[in-house]
């Protein structure tokens, strides 16, 4: 799944993709192998699969490693690609569109969401989230049914945070700091785990 990952993400730039590690695996203990932690897990993670797992995904629903969840509308095993291409194809219009330019020259940027009435009245409550990501790291396993591999993942998802709320009226823009070198950050117009992704866009 990670070395699909990374293939996909040379095959297609406009894909935006984010790895979120569950840490369900942390205390499973493999005989003699022991168990390892992974560095990026996080409970918030997991429980964003299980949100997935009660949003009626197609394809192949269910709490299980590793896993992708394309567009927030269906969910594949993460190594296999002709399921994910097929998923990937389908391409639905963004409800509203978000831009993303320079706000403080070197320090910030500036996101605007801009949609029609009609738009911002079917999305209203719907959150706007900023995922900030770490472009790659590679991790050497030393315990668990992995141990003494060596795993380089891509785009791992480091924070989670709101931004605001779609609204029916007023300016929805905000002032996020530029990311740094060897990061990224991914703006998404969605109800935590239990709504479609209605809108992305990947930061300059």
């Amino acid at each position: 799944a990670d070395k699909l990952l990374a293939t996909l993400l040379e095959e297609q730039d406009d894909l935006m993709a984010l790895e979120y590690h569950v840490d369900y695996w942390n205390n499973l203990i493999h005989g003699s192998d022991g168990s390892f932690t992974d560095p990026f897990s996080s409970e918030d993670y997991s429980l964003r699969q299980r949100q997935y797992n009660h949003s009626k995904l197609a394809g192949r629903p269910g709490v299980y490693t590793p896993q992708a969840v394309i567009n927030g509308r269906s969910a594949s095993v993460g190594s296999n690609r002709r399921d994910i291409l097929k998923a990937l194809s389908i391409r639905t219009e963004q409800s509203m569109s978000i831009i993303i330019g320079d706000g403080q020259p070197g320090e910030s940027l500036r996101i605007n969401i801009v949609g029609e009435a009609s738009q911002r009245e079917d999305l209203r409550g719907i959150d706007i989230m900023l995922v900030s990501y770490l472009d790659k790291a590679t991790t050497k396993i030393t315990g668990g049914e992995n141990r003494n591999l060596t795993l380089v993942n891509h785009h791992i998802v480091m924070d989670v945070a709101s931004l605001g709320e779609i609204t029916t009226s007023g300016d929805m823009s905000f002032q996020i700091p530029r990311p740094a070198d060897g990061e990224g950050c991914v703006v998404l117009i969605q109800e935590e785990a239990i709504t479609p992704v209605y809108a992305a866009a990947q930061c300059p």
